[in-house]
């Protein structure tokens, strides 16, 4: 529906904000607004049963800026948070009148994946709005233009029809925490509460980076140009930014173990050379890292003596052994339930993507961008989840 409107070109993942804008203002503009509809291309799909009431109200809200962007701009936030959440608006206009017309009632799977994005991008506009100054926050908007930027892309690339599913369901349960999350914080976050959001945010990034790049419908185009944008507005901008709380986290896993940091390191090192067999490397080494890790801080005598004290749970033993999950609770067992329950999910979520492509990546040829982003994915997520584990206990 979006080519034949012509709006995949406008609210694409290029970010052009004075195009959206301009677009924001022509929409709103139309009289009437079935004229819009004919013109978009839209009357044809959604049918006379369609309330063409709605398509008004939907267009009018195009005219209203998010608050968030002013708040941006006054807070001399980088300009690529502006741009992701400029996004966010048309593109929420285009799933609700899909919504609205009943074109996805056939297709569960779009459906769940239209509302994980939009229920990211709503968190995240909502965080903006009424987030207040300081230096706690600042490195949460950091963290917030890289992940804001990846539901954009994959907001635009989502609304096409003729473009794969993305989205199949292994980040969905760690979304949905992450976005409450984000919704549970104040104004003026505390430094622990803040950091725990940019970690559980590098987290979700690297997770959905491996997620989308791995759909199997995705056509070989529509992959490299994502992995591409992707590479360079998430992957690099995290390696190269917050550098103090990686470093934070190596002391953190040196303390446990002077051997665990080289397990980050090598898989680091397994990128830049992509020799062969890098995909299984790399994932054995964030897993590993993750296990090691586990096993100091939950050793296995401790968590099982704890689950009888506290009462078993759902998933918390295999085979009268604990699991991970059981591990991650343990060792998180004095912090907030909200913070646990994260980690959880996207530790999860992390094992459960690896285990999945990590044999079909070795089948690609070396250098391949797609295969490196979702490498890169990995390894972010996990020094994302083992943030959140070992810093701020």
């Amino acid at each position: 529906m979006m080519h034949t409107a012509g709006l995949a070109a406008k609210v694409g993942a290029q970010y052009d904000v004075p195009v959206i804008a301009r677009l924001a203002t022509e929409l709103a503009s139309i009289q009437p607004n079935v004229a819009m509809m004919h013109t978009a291309g839209l009357a044809a799909k959604v049918g006379a049963q369609y309330d063409v009431p709605v398509i008004a109200r939907l267009v009018a809200e195009l005219a209203q800026q998010p608050s968030g962007i002013d708040i941006m701009k006054a807070a001399g936030i980088a300009s690529s948070l502006d741009a992701a959440l400029a996004t966010f608006r048309p593109q929420r206009v285009i799933f609700d009148a899909i919504n609205a017309a009943g074109l996805n009632r056939p297709n569960a799977t779009f459906a769940a994946q239209a509302a994980q994005i939009l229920s990211s991008q709503e968190s995240i506009s909502r965080l903006v709005a009424n987030a207040g100054g300081g230096a706690t926050t600042a490195g949460l908007f950091a963290t917030m233009s890289r992940y804001g930027q990846v539901q954009a892309h994959l907001g635009s690339l989502a609304a096409d029809p003729d473009i794969a599913t993305l989205l199949r369901g292994s980040t969905r349960v760690a979304g949905r925490r992450y976005d409450a999350y984000l919704s549970g914080l104040p104004p003026r976050p505390t430094a622990r509460r803040a950091a725990v959001a940019c970690f559980g945010g590098d987290t979700q990034t690297g997770l959905l980076i491996a997620e989308s790049l791995t759909a199997s419908g995705l056509d070989d185009d529509d992959r490299d140009e994502l992995a591409d944008q992707l590479t360079v507005v998430t992957l690099e901008a995290w390696q190269t930014g917050p550098a103090n709380a990686r470093e934070d986290l190596f002391e953190a896993l040196a303390e446990l173990d002077p051997s665990l940091p080289d397990w980050l390191k090598a898989a680091w090192d397994d990128i830049v050379r992509d020799g062969p067999k890098a995909a299984s490397k790399i994932a054995n080494c964030t897993i590993e890292c993750i296990d090691r890790a586990l096993r100091i801080v939950a050793p296995v005598d401790d968590v099982t003596a704890w689950i009888v004290l506290v009462g078993v749970k759902p998933g918390w033993m295999d085979k009268n052994r604990p699991t991970r999950r059981a591990r991650v609770m343990f060792a998180m067992r004095h912090r907030s339930n909200r913070d646990a329950r994260l980690a959880v999910s996207q530790v999860e979520a992390l094992a459960t993507l690896v285990q999945d492509v990590a044999g079909n990546l070795q089948s690609v040829k070396h250098g391949d961008a797609p295969a490196m982003a979702v490498m890169r994915g990995w390894v972010q997520a996990a020094e994302g989840a083992l943030s959140q584990l070992l810093l701020h206990r």
